[in-house]
């Protein structure tokens, strides 16, 4: 009982301090996308491995924090922080609740350089609006991780759960792009 308490009480203790260093490092809007990328790796991350339901319906806040990332920073530092954070927020998660997946500790990912290239590009993109710009990077991200994941692991069936992602974060698109924090200038 001692320990489960032990481990939620690290859950817990990693959210507000990266919040607050991120808001310290950035601003309210490096927080938020730090918020988020946590609620996508840790809160969910620990809720689809007691479930399971991440098979087939899955719900990602990556995507959306790339964006909102890319639009707001310079390329060099949206490509970084979409590069590290995500890699030692699953590094965390691993230490507070290790995980026999194979996957490296603290080594990024095929998703992890796909996230931070787009970040940098959607620097680029300011203007557009958030349905278009969330349109390229789908087209970009899904296309290039099914094809890395197809060399990788061949015997692998295709996952149904992006169709689930792209319909989640179109539909959060639609529901976010009249917020001014999409449309920077």
């Amino acid at each position: 009982m001692n320990s489960k308490i032990y481990h939620y009480t690290k859950i817990l203790l990693i959210f507000p301090a990266g919040a607050i260093l991120f808001f310290i490092l950035g601003g309210w809007k490096l927080a938020v996308a730090y918020m988020l990328i946590w609620i996508d790796k840790i809160l969910l991350g620990f809720f689809y491995i007691k479930t399971g339901v991440d098979v087939i319906f899955y719900i990602e806040f990556i995507t959306i924090t790339t964006i909102l990332v890319g639009l707001h920073y310079p390329p060099i530092p949206a490509f970084l922080f979409m590069l590290l954070v995500p890699l030692v927020l699953n590094s965390a998660k691993q230490l507070i609740k290790p995980l026999d997946t194979g996957g490296a500790f603290l080594l990024p990912s095929f998703n992890n350089f796909v996230d931070g290239i787009l970040a940098a590009v959607v620097h680029s993109m300011k203007g557009q609006g958030l349905l278009i710009i969330m349109l390229i990077v789908q087209a970009i991200k899904h296309p290039s991780c099914l094809l890395y994941e197809r060399i990788a692991n061949p015997d692998k069936p295709p996952e149904i759960r992006i169709i689930f992602q792209i319909i989640f974060n179109f539909w959060l698109a639609l529901y976010l792009q009249d917020m001014t924090v999409f449309s920077p200038l």
